[in-house]
């Protein structure tokens, strides 16, 4: 306990190192938070329809939620393994990581998006026995669950670019995701500006495009910039047995401790 508590000291002593550890810290912790807060506004925005329109876009989010979870753990275990991959210059290996991690994520994704499309109901009646929150939920489910390949997408590109040190832009790139989400969602909740008053699926509609943009956004950013992890298929693909096995070795405690919240 005395040594962990001399070596804390020299730790907050060494300001080099805090200021680097603050300088990556923070914008992840930022993006983490705004990557929710995206999804989150649709239930902030939709209360002037009443409550049981604010009830029925919480709870489909809550399918969200879990779906988030998920994508969450299997890229937080490549993060680890990309993070070491870059550590030691190994930057095929990092592409390898990014290609399985979207493997993964998409069928991830595809998991939860078949449900939310064809047995809304279903899935709705989870979380309510509610039939006019079921009914509600189910408008915003059927188009909010089509934004889930595209968040899979995004949360993978944005977990590379963790690894090879590249934070900042991921921030910049859930902001104006959410701007365009808050106007959209007023626009096509409340029928501005000339669009039609969709109610709950006007929400879902805003968050589809504002995720679409956030991923062009971040392909933009990888491919235009030509960054490490900028390549084809053929060399995101093409994985060995011993690569497989360390990818799961690292990932699936990862994936298994947050996808049991």
């Amino acid at each position: 306990m005395r040594q962990l508590m001399i070596r804390t000291g020299e730790m907050l002593r060494d300001r080099r190192f805090l200021k680097k550890a603050l300088m990556i810290a923070c914008p992840v912790a930022l993006q983490g938070m705004l990557n929710t807060v995206v999804n989150m506004v649709d239930t902030l925005m939709i209360g002037g329809l009443g409550s049981s329109a604010i009830a029925a876009v919480g709870l489909a989010n809550k399918y969200f939620f879990v779906f988030s979870l998920l994508v969450f753990g299997i890229v937080s275990g490549a993060g680890i393994l990309a993070a070491q991959y870059w550590g030691n210059g190994d930057v095929k290996s990092i592409r390898k990581v990014l290609g399985l991690s979207i493997l993964l994520a998409a069928a991830g994704a595809l998991v939860f998006v078949l449900p939310g499309l064809i047995w809304p109901h279903q899935v709705m009646r989870i979380f309510t026995t509610s039939e006019s929150s079921i009914e509600l939920g189910i408008k915003y489910l059927r188009i909010a669950v089509l934004t889930y390949p595209f968040i899979a997408m995004t949360n993978v590109y944005v977990a590379m670019l963790r690894a090879v040190n590249k934070v900042v832009y991921p921030v910049v790139c859930s902001c104006i995701a959410i701007a365009i989400n808050v106007v959209l969602n007023y626009v096509l909740i409340f029928g501005k500006l000339g669009a039609p008053a969709m109610g709950v699926a006007g929400a879902a509609c805003a968050t589809l495009i504002a995720r679409c943009i956030e991923l062009i956004l971040v392909l933009g950013y990888v491919y235009g910039k030509k960054l490490a992890l900028a390549c084809g298929p053929r060399g995101m693909f093409g994985w060995s047995k011993s690569f497989i096995f360390r990818f799961v070795e690292t990932s699936a405690p990862v994936i298994a401790n947050e996808f049991m919240w």
